[in-house]
């Protein structure tokens, strides 16, 4: 199943999402800027995760851009056991 986007939660993969059964949560701290890498190489391998986004305009030069940043810098919230991170 791929990651989807939803503006009011973020970047979530989930399998019967939120289901008691399906482990604990933990929370996974990445280095600087790598919450999408990751939250990309836990799509791949089927796990559940949670990475909030939101929506920020930045400026480079005369140019305004909308990008998507972590709301929490360097975590991945992550469902399942640790063994599957």
């Amino acid at each position: 199943m791929p990651a989807t986007f939803n503006k009011t939660r973020g970047l979530t993969h989930q399998r019967g999402f939120p289901d008691s059964a399906s482990g604990s949560w933990y929370i996974l701290f990445t280095r600087s800027r790598c919450e999408k890498i990751l939250a990309r190489q836990l799509t791949e391998s089927g796990v559940d995760f949670f990475l909030p986004l939101a929506s920020v305009g930045r400026t480079y030069g005369d140019r305004v851009c909308v990008v998507e940043v972590p709301l929490f810098p360097r975590v991945v919230f992550l469902r399942g056991s640790i063994d599957d991170a």
